[in-house]
């Protein structure tokens, strides 16, 4: 039902039980495209797209310092992935009263790869960044892992795999909680509850974790969670296919209760769509601005990021809106 033909959906979805298909997770979208007919108002947010170029794919965009960093590339660039995009690598923009300035430029000379690098995220005092990178595995297999590198107050240097990464599953999407104590990524290794699920560990240091913890059954699903993004109000915000929603991604709240992740919340439109939207993250100065990446926009072939506001006036609206790069398929063809 990511298309938005909701009713559609449900009838087609009625006939796949009879070929085949689960029907405890038929009956899940089946569910979701009801929740998605009854819950069609917008809350009090403002959803445009941006003018930064993301070469049709985003890996997100993270706040830093006066401005943003996002995965971009140099206009002409022949570096390209097994889908023929661009090869994404790190740039950043300065942001003045909210807004994205023209021009950007390289966030590292030290940070150029063959392959694509992104949905980064720094500690608080910008000393440590952690991010996503596509690798070849011992076995020669492709995969994704995170990765830090550290300031030495002239550039990023000394880039370590984490000790979270396993040869034996990808592990992607670092998100550090305000406080720095604990790291919030995205796996699929076995045990968990779907695809990709969401999981946490106590930072003890900047490459010394404690043990790896799944966030539990209210938080993840049988489809995938992804693009967790950590606040300073305590909740976790992340993309998911797999609670009721619009279709596609959508992006959901959680809150840690009794020490446990529970009270998953449907941002609502205009957050969401009927097409995928992931990646949202607040302004650590302005807790009503923020930004996220969705493909809702002309004909949803291309990931854009969009500014997030909170309207005071009650003005509503969301510009007229390829699936994300998932955690395969995206290993550099020049490599």
């Amino acid at each position: 039902h990511k298309f938005g033909f909701y009713e559609g959906a449900i009838d087609w979805y009625e006939k796949s039980k009879g070929q085949g298909a689960n029907p405890m997770q038929v009956n899940e979208l089946i569910n979701s495209c009801r929740w998605a007919l009854k819950n069609q108002d917008l809350v009090n947010y403002r959803v445009n797209p941006s003018s930064l170029a993301t070469f049709g794919q985003s890996f997100g965009i993270q706040y830093y310092k006066d401005g943003v960093v996002y995965s971009s590339a140099k206009e002409g660039t022949s570096k390209i992935d097994k889908q023929g995009k661009a090869i994404l690598n790190l740039f950043y923009s300065d942001v003045v009263n909210g807004e994205i300035e023209e021009g950007s430029r390289l966030f590292s000379k030290n940070l150029q790869f063959p392959s694509h690098v992104g949905a980064i995220s720094f500690t608080s005092d910008y000393k440590y960044m952690y991010y996503t990178k596509a690798v070849r595995k011992k076995n020669g297999s492709s995969g994704i892992k995170i990765f830090m590198v550290e300031y030495d107050g002239r550039d990023w240097v000394n880039e370590t795999e984490i000790s979270l990464n396993s040869d034996d599953y990808d592990c992607a999407h670092p998100t550090i909680s305000p406080d720095d104590k604990t790291i919030f990524f995205v796996s699929n290794k076995s045990g968990g509850h779907g695809g990709k699920d969401l999981y946490y560990a106590e930072r003890k240091g900047p490459n010394t974790f404690g043990t790896v913890k799944n966030l539990g059954n209210d938080v993840n699903t049988f489809g995938d969670e992804m693009f967790p993004f950590a606040s300073k109000d305590n909740k976790l915000y992340f993309s998911s296919d797999g609670h009721l929603g619009f279709g596609g991604l959508d992006i959901f709240s959680a809150e840690l209760v009794n020490g446990k992740w529970s009270n998953v919340t449907n941002l609502m439109k205009p957050f969401n769509s009927n097409r995928d939207d992931f990646g949202y993250v607040i302004d650590p100065k302005d807790p009503v601005r923020g930004f996220l990446s969705s493909n809702n926009f002309g004909n949803a072939t291309s990931d854009v990021i969009f500014y997030v506001r909170k309207s005071d006036d009650g003005d509503k609206s969301v510009a007229s809106k390829v699936p994300i790069a998932g955690l395969e398929n995206i290993i550099s063809d020049q490599e």
